[in-house]
């Protein structure tokens, strides 16, 4: 069994379709924690209704053969490009864990709404294949939800490896002044917006490593990723109450708040 389904209200009506989807179950076990929906380990896709909205949750099932989490841009464009034919969303949100700068802002914990996309590991010398490696992605949407809500604004970089790091992909994130860097977003961006029309993109990206310091990253990343989850859970059910009801005052400051006062 992979699938749950919850229906949280009695009618069905036309509603706004909206695909969650991380890489790793860790990484959306807090979201459905926070949204009030049991987890369980062998379900890898949730579905609930809510009045306005209808919200898939998925999560990439673990590679068969090695046994471990899905991760990367190939399983990420795979899983992302299935569920959009099989759900038809209006909407996808990559929620995830990220590394992040601290020479720009990032700290263990902030949560970013990220408006930009590129491809750091995609290295081809000559034009138009340059600029194409790269696949620079505006996204404004993810600008104007992360201000309504208080999330940070940030810009989003993409490759397969974790803790590699080459002397032209450090040029390439000041370039662009990146903030977070992850293995799944550009490829999900690449999915939604250039291989499917009229569908909206949003980047919901919390950082448990920092790159460049003394601690190695994945020491860093098993740390932190309980915590940064946790955060993560937070901010999403910030962002699915603000999709379900924009005339709400709601902030993921102010939800911080209140989950730390209970």
């Amino acid at each position: 069994m992979f699938s749950m389904i919850y229906n949280l209200i009695g009618e069905t009506k036309e509603k706004k379709r909206i695909l969650v989807w991380a890489a790793m179950k860790s990484e959306l076990g807090h979201v459905l924690k926070n949204m009030g929906i049991e987890v369980d380990e062998n379900i890898y896709e949730y579905e609930i209704e809510r009045e306005n909205t209808m919200i898939r949750f998925v999560s990439v099932r673990k590679c068969p053969r090695f046994k471990c989490e899905s991760i990367g841009t190939v399983a990420a464009a795979l899983s992302v490009d299935k569920q959009i034919r099989e759900f038809q969303p209006d909407l996808v949100i990559n929620c995830g864990t990220a590394g992040g700068f601290k020479e720009r802002g990032a700290a263990i914990g902030k949560v970013y709404s990220c408006s930009k996309t590129i491809f750091h590991d995609r290295h081809i010398s000559f034009d138009p294949y340059k600029t194409y490696g790269i696949f620079e992605t505006e996204i404004p949407y993810c600008e104007e939800v992360g201000k309504q809500i208080g999330l940070a604004a940030g810009v989003l970089s993409t490759g397969d490896n974790f803790d590699v790091v080459s002397e032209e992909e450090k040029s390439l994130w000041e370039q662009y002044e990146v903030t977070c860097k992850d293995m799944e977003g550009a490829s999900v961006a690449y999915t939604v917006l250039n291989m499917h029309e009229n569908i909206k993109a949003l980047f919901v990206k919390v950082v448990v490593d920092l790159l460049g310091q003394d601690e190695e990253q994945k020491d860093q990343f098993l740390q932190n990723l309980a915590f940064g989850c946790e955060r993560l859970g937070v901010a999403m059910k910030v962002v699915l109450d603000h999709l379900e009801n924009p005339e709400l005052d709601l902030t993921f400051t102010q939800e911080l708040k209140n989950k730390e006062t209970n």
